[in-house]
């Protein structure tokens, strides 16, 4: 693939890190972190489940 390819996907991680750093401070704002919640745990479990089928 070329280069460009690699580096739009590097920006795409950066731009989602900053995403959960927002959500993250928030929540501690809030008295709270992630993980927390039930509904984390089901992002994740979401997220695995694609490797079991």
């Amino acid at each position: 693939m070329p280069e460009q390819y690699y580096a739009d996907w590097v920006g795409v991680a950066v731009e989602e890190a900053y995403h959960f750093t927002l959500l993250r401070q928030r929540l501690q704002a809030l008295g709270h972190d992630y993980g927390d919640f039930a509904a984390h745990g089901g992002l994740w479990e979401m997220a695995e489940k694609p490797r079991t089928t």
